[in-house]
């Protein structure tokens, strides 16, 4: 039908660009240590990555939705 999903280049571009940094996120798996201020965390190096890449998307997400609020 008309009212299907379709792959428009841009969703192309994100899918790609979402499994490259997952496949990066998921080939980092050596203990990490993020020191930030005072915090000392130490975790599996993709848990950081992974925090990360939710939080670029989540500004994303949130920066196109401001702008087409009105």
């Amino acid at each position: 039908g008309t009212s299907g999903f379709r792959w428009t280049p841009r969703w192309i571009a994100g899918v790609t660009i979402a499994a490259v940094c997952l496949i990066f996120v998921f080939s980092n798996t050596g203990e990490a240590t993020l020191k930030f201020l005072w915090w000392n965390l130490t975790a599996p190096g993709w848990v950081f990555l992974f925090v990360l890449l939710g939080l670029g998307f989540l500004s994303g997400w949130l920066v196109a939705r401001s702008r087409y609020r009105t």
